[in-house]
């Protein structure tokens, strides 16, 4: 997405370049809350109701798993489509337009490569929980923040010698960011199940 959305494409000025972002990042929530209003809906028809107190501790087991997956100790299920986005859209469309779209399929995230597990721990969360609402706020805070990487990371590639760095730095990083993802599932994993716990039987 930084060879698509960034200061080099955007040539006319620093302006073209952040209305893209802001596309970008606008479509990115916008995708990943309908992704997550739908999710919560269908979670809602589940014969779950009287089983819904007991999300958080499954949610917290979950991502411990999930933690171990991404600091490569066991292997977990994680399905995905090994594509991204259509490239033929920088062509077809407006390039406002084009970054919008790659926004709603980024946020949405299943219909592209899933970079990190959370994806799947904030999927079950969505549809456990069955809450529309709540499913629609926690999709669009991850595609909100799959969406803002963007903006420190373009606007350092001003030229096409600086993407072509920058490329091969994210992909030197990409170890670490899953170790980072993997802590932080440890974390919301100690967190859910201490929640459960002191919840009021």
């Amino acid at each position: 997405m930084v060879g698509t959305i960034s200061p080099v494409v955007y040539r006319d000025s620093p302006l073209s370049w952040r209305v893209a972002a802001f596309i970008y990042t606008l479509g990115g929530i916008v995708g990943g809350g309908l992704v997550g209003a739908v999710t919560g809906s269908l979670g809602s028809l589940l014969p779950l109701t009287s089983y819904r107190r007991y999300v958080p501790i499954f949610v917290g087991l979950l991502a411990a798993a999930y933690a171990l997956h991404e600091l490569r100790i066991v292997s977990f299920p994680h399905p995905e489509r090994r594509r991204q986005v259509p490239a033929y859209w920088r062509y077809k469309f407006h390039p406002y337009v084009t970054a919008g779209l790659f926004g709603l399929l980024l946020g949405a995230g299943f219909t592209t490569f899933i970079p990190t597990a959370s994806y799947y721990i904030v999927w079950f969360a969505a549809a456990l929980y069955g809450s529309p609402v709540l499913g629609m706020l926690l999709f669009a805070v991850y595609g909100a923040a799959r969406a803002l990487l963007i903006w420190p990371f373009s606007q350092w590639a001003t030229t096409l010698d600086l993407m072509g760095q920058l490329g091969r730095y994210m992909d030197l990083t990409k170890p670490i960011m899953r170790q980072v993802n993997g802590f932080g599932l440890a974390m919301l994993a100690a967190y859910s199940i201490s929640t459960y716990l002191w919840l009021p039987r």
